[in-house]
């Protein structure tokens, strides 16, 4: 698999669809344009500049949820609106797709630039992603075939600031280096799971158990759970860890299983975190079971689960879990947030990729 990165300066304020669209829907577009004729999968990490949570990263990462969440929103609507538009493939697994993930880079062009180590020491500890000092990101040892910025003073400067800190290590970066066409000239004036500002984390994370899923439109389509489980770990170890190594023991992996299903914890050693991936039956979890959790991530269109755990929860004489909700993607062209509407009927799911799935494998076998 192709590894690229696309370096996007500072994004607008405020954060709006159309805002986002205009600054990065060009640089984006002719980014996914060149890697769609590769001859193979890719994974894209987008890293996008913003100075607007520096001095609040220290504090509970809940106190930016709604801002962070608005601005991932809007960038993974824009990605997928950009995909569908070009025929790129974007369903894993399948020929030549590309998987798309996006990390916040602390940046600022007018700060001076900071080691590592003193960005580490600033915190206490290496602060995790998904949002991490440009000098953090720099320094780890991911390589990559592809490095895309954008033309244009903020975009070039970002480039240099990122290079000047990767070529610090060694061996310095090898790339094929592309410059690609900036959006509107407000991009340089412009000014995925929660984390608590505390030095330990630990996130759960439910993924559907085979049995509660097999009435699922398009069944045939499902990946085991073990698959999904190792998908989702995969994803956030790529958004969250960012090690100057890739020895294997800064990564610890456990398996268990009682009577309440499978789980399998992730240990993030260098920062302290812990991915608990556990298999559910029912809508409800470990929320009704573990008094411990205290907070719960739902979607527009599953509200009303999270309102019916906190009911379940008061009735033991438990604490209500405080709830997080993270817009469902729209799969149409609505740049204005305005326009949405409450029935998701064009919503971005798991089932329209299956279906995806379904309508290609029907279309070769003809």
């Amino acid at each position: 698999m192709l590894q690229s990165l696309l370096l996007l300066p500072q994004h607008p304020a405020p954060i709006t669809a159309t805002a986002l669209s205009a600054a990065f829907s060009p640089s984006i577009s002719a980014c996914l344009s060149i890697l769609k004729g590769s001859a193979s999968n890719t994974r894209l990490i987008i890293g996008i500049a913003s100075a607007d949570f520096h001095e609040r990263l220290s504090g509970p990462r809940a106190q930016i949820y709604n801002e962070v969440e608005q601005l991932l929103g809007g960038l993974y609507s824009l990605i997928s609106l950009i995909c569908a538009q070009q025929g790129i493939e974007v369903v894993p697994g399948l020929p030549r797709a590309i998987d798309v993930r996006i990390v916040l880079l602390d940046y600022d062009s007018t700060r001076s630039l900071t080691t590592d180590q003193e960005s580490e020491n600033s915190h206490g500890i290496l602060v995790p992603g998904p949002i991490v000092d440009l000098s953090v990101f720099a320094s780890t040892q991911r390589q990559w075939d592809h490095v895309f910025s954008v033309e244009g003073e903020s975009g070039q400067k970002l480039l240099r600031d990122y290079l000047e800190l990767a070529n610090r290590i060694s061996p310095p970066l090898q790339a094929a280096f592309h410059i690609v066409g900036g959006g509107l000239s407000m991009i340089q004036k412009a000014t995925q799971s929660i984390k608590s500002g505390s030095s330990v984390s630990h996130n759960v994370v439910a993924v559907g158990g085979d049995e509660l899923l097999k009435n699922k439109k398009y069944a045939e389509y499902l990946q085991s759970w073990e698959k999904r489980q190792s998908d989702v770990v995969d994803f956030l170890v790529s958004i969250l860890s960012f090690m100057r190594t890739n020895s294997e023991d800064t990564i610890q992996t456990i398996a268990s299983q009682d009577s309440n299903g499978r789980a399998i914890y992730t240990k993030l050693k260098a920062h302290s975190i812990t991915l608990e991936c556990i298999e559910i039956q029912d809508a409800y979890g470990p929320t009704i079971t573990d008094e411990t959790v205290t907070a719960l991530v739902v979607s527009g269109e599953t509200r009303s689960g999270g309102q019916s755990v906190n009911e379940k929860r008061v009735e033991k004489g438990w604490k209500p879990l405080e709830i997080y909700e993270v817009d469902v993607l729209d799969a149409e062209d609505k740049l204005d947030s305005a326009t949405k509407t409450e029935n998701f009927a064009s919503k971005i799911s798991s089932t329209a990729l299956r279906k995806h799935k379904a309508d290609r494998a029907q279309t070769s076998s003809l």
